[in-house]
């Protein structure tokens, strides 16, 4: 399993992406890359742009102002430059300065066919998911249901479950092909039964399970095999800081479940999962991800947009690159790590825990 690496910028590919055309095609066809538009003209950030490149400070400052925002979070700032780029709205000058590109003009109000007064204008599902998008950046704070850095605080969205119902059909698809004939149980870690029901369905021989506190009784009506489900109440709780009481050896899947937590958390989770292994025993896991690539270029990548997603619904959520996912890993107990692209936005991070391999100390709290 190897990464892959984003167009160059000079293809036909990443010319596309980057022209005024591509901004109708966002506006028509909405998703993600509208909401990361609403929140990029919000903000104002072409208007500054097209007086002069401008740092992300810089940025920063412009848009405390004209939010009129006693702070403002310059990481979160940074996240939505970063898909901007990606999306071919801006480009980064060498001394670090942001400058908009021929496409990012049309962006600016007082630019000829500006198309800002559309964007704004619009009534596209994903509107609602750009104003949160703005008011991260704006406040620091995710915007979810649930409170401040709860995972599945997008569990209310419909637009947003519906956008995550759907990369999980997709990846099972691909995951349901993979050879199990070596595993005989999978446990679905914060799963929504999406992809864990698939691949029984696809491998007959297998058992499953479901572990996701924020499962309602209306998800559960929904997936096909009842006696996959263990319900751990319906409670809003923290499984980031739960031991799992499992003493077999199972593949552990993470479907979406990562990019919702913070670093300590997703470790503390890694942690808690390879702690509750017996020594003797053995462990094999699959996360599914967006995977941002090592460096942003005019290649449209879905992953660095749906980074922007767990921004606004949580307070430290966020996609990451293969590199680091190795790391939290490696610093887990986790071994044997291999990483393969599923589609244009998700990947499948593979990892073990050989029998007998050093167990990580159960997580505090």
């Amino acid at each position: 399993m190897t990464s892959t690496t984003a167009p160059d910028e000079g293809t036909p590919q990443a010319q596309n992406l980057a022209s005024p055309h591509r901004i109708n095609a966002i506006l028509a066809e909405g998703g993600a890359p509208y909401a990361a538009l609403y929140a990029f003209c919000a903000l104002g950030i072409a208007e500054r742009l097209s007086q002069a490149p401008a740092t992300t400070p810089g940025l920063a400052s412009w848009c405390r102002v004209t939010s009129q925002a006693p702070r403002l979070a310059d990481n979160s700032l940074g996240r939505l430059l970063r898909a901007a780029q990606a999306l071919g709205w801006i480009e980064q000058l060498p001394a670090g300065a942001w400058t908009l590109t021929c496409a990012g003009q049309s962006l600016s109000s007082s630019a000829p066919g500006s198309v800002t007064s559309r964007v704004m204008a619009a009534t596209s599902p994903w509107t609602e998911i750009g104003r949160r998008i703005q008011r991260a950046i704006v406040t620091g704070a995710g915007t979810g249901k649930h409170g401040r850095g709860s995972p599945f605080a997008w569990i209310d969205d419909d637009v947003v479950t519906a956008y995550m119902n759907r990369r999980s059909s997709a990846a099972a698809t691909l995951l349901a092909e993979h050879p199990l004939s070596h595993i005989s149980k999978i446990i679905d870690v914060g799963g929504r039964g999406v992809a864990l029901t698939a691949l029984l369905e696809r491998h007959p021989h297998l058992k499953g399970k479901l572990l996701n506190p924020c499962l309602t009784a209306e998800i559960s009506k929904r997936l096909d095999r009842e006696d996959v489900i263990v319900r751990w109440g319906d409670e809003i709780v923290d499984f980031a800081r739960d031991r799992f009481p499992v003493s077999y050896k199972p593949l552990y899947l993470l479907d979406g479940v990562l990019c919702q937590l913070s670093d300590a958390r997703a470790l503390a989770l890694l942690s808690s999962i390879a702690g509750g292994i017996p020594d003797d025993a053995g462990a094999e896991m699959w996360v599914v991800e967006p995977i941002l690539p090592e460096q942003v270029t005019v290649s449209g990548q879905s992953s660095v947009v749906a980074d922007l997603i767990w921004m606004a619904f949580t307070a430290a959520g966020r996609a990451r690159t293969f590199s680091e996912y190795e790391q939290l890993f490696q610093s887990a107990g986790w071994s044997h790590i291999e990483y393969g692209p599923l589609d244009d936005e998700q990947g499948l991070i593979v990892a073990r825990l050989p029998p007998l391999a050093p167990r990580p100390a159960p997580p505090c709290g």
